[in-house]
């Protein structure tokens, strides 16, 4: 660990902070004793909260819809998990969905008015609505509970869809184009693959993985299939994020990375001090600042560029 952090130390002093203040992330962390959704700097600055509902059923899982101030997030709010969205000053929520069991993952397009999100219909599938929370399409259609579809995310272009499978036994990355044909599946192995997401340039793509042990962030290059592995987490992070717990309805500690929007950098999970918290690398891998410093759950961060360039 002080190997670690001494990494920590000298390398970020080496970033401009400036760059990292052009972006701006929405995440988890469970700072004011709930787990809510939180904003800062991309260089851990100027954090603020969200959303303030104080509630054991957890806000989660935020992500930017593109060209707006709004964030959209699951969350239990009396009629179960749906997708929800709500203004950067907290002003405003609105439910975009509110079809049936269990509702999540929202993930919207950048280049048209479509989101992509995972629902039980009537097992868990992925689908597609509009800006209005209209059905437009199902993309997948499993009818066993035993066999689930997540993670869904669109690829820049807005024309493929990643996500994850355990049809074949055990949690893998696969793809498939935006009405749910040509599925191509990535990895291929006995460990558990989450939370996948394209590049910007849609040349890799960036995910979860537990087969080092512990989980850990890698990147998967899509043109001659060689991966990297970003992260390092110690062996003991096993103990607390463990396979079984990360994936369900109920999972409420999302360890997702992210591309920024311009593909310059990531955020990924670091287990330091005994707990999740967000660090930032450049594109190359290379580890570079912690940006949270709880003693609790912080996860699931989201990028943006605050000014369109």
């Amino acid at each position: 660990m002080k190997k670690l952090l001494l990494i920590l130390s000298c390398i970020s002093c080496q970033i401009s902070a400036s760059n990292l203040t052009d972006y701006q992330i929405v995440f988890d962390s469970k700072r004011s004793g709930y787990q809510e959704i939180h904003l800062m700097n991309a260089d851990g600055s100027n954090p603020s909260q969200i959303t303030h509902r104080k509630n054991r059923m957890v806000d989660h899982d935020a992500r930017w819809i593109p060209g707006e101030d709004r964030v959209g997030f699951q969350s239990y709010r009396g009629r179960g998990w749906r997708i929800w969205t709500i203004g950067i000053d907290g002003k405003s929520p609105k439910m975009l969905t509110d079809y049936g069991n269990y509702e999540g993952e929202p993930h919207w397009s950048v280049n048209s008015d479509e989101i992509v999100f995972t629902a039980y219909r009537p097992a868990m599938n992925l689908m597609v609505v509009d800006k209005e929370g209209k059905v437009l399409r199902q993309l997948t259609h499993n009818k066993n509970y035993d066999v689930l579809a997540d993670h869904p995310r669109w690829s820049s272009n807005g024309e493929n869809i990643t996500y994850i499978s355990n049809v074949d036994g055990d949690f893998e990355i696969f793809t498939m184009d935006k009405v749910g044909g040509n599925v191509k599946q990535l990895t291929f192995n006995q460990s558990a693959d989450f939370s996948p997401s394209f590049s910007p340039s849609g040349d890799s793509i960036l995910y979860l993985s537990d087969e080092a042990g512990q989980f850990d962030t890698y990147i998967l290059n899509l043109k001659n299939g060689s991966k990297k592995r970003i992260s390092h987490n110690p062996n003991e992070s096993s103990q607390q994020y463990k396979a079984e717990f990360m994936e369900g309805s109920s999972t409420f500690r999302s360890l997702a990375p992210s591309w920024s929007p311009d593909g310059k950098w990531i955020a990924y999970f670091c287990y330091i001090d005994n707990n999740a918290e967000i660090c930032i690398a450049d594109n190359t891998g290379r580890f570079v600042k912690r940006i949270t410093t709880n003693k609790v759950h912080d996860g699931a961060p989201s990028w943006r560029l605050k000014k369109v360039r």
